[in-house]
């Protein structure tokens, strides 16, 4: 019987992989660059995002 929030074996094995694959695509970039895309990104959001007439 599995419990309820715990991953099995095989599972957290794949899971482990995926991120292994996908953390070397993380682009490396100053902190103060994600930082400047971040505040645009939730400056956009407050504004309601992209419009579409």
């Amino acid at each position: 019987m599995k419990r309820a929030g715990k991953l099995s074996e095989r599972e957290r094995l794949r899971l482990l992989r995926l991120f292994d694959d996908l953390a070397p695509r993380i682009p490396v970039r100053p902190k103060s660059e994600a930082d400047k895309e971040l505040k645009a990104l939730r400056r956009a959001r407050r504004a309601g995002g992209r419009r579409h007439d």
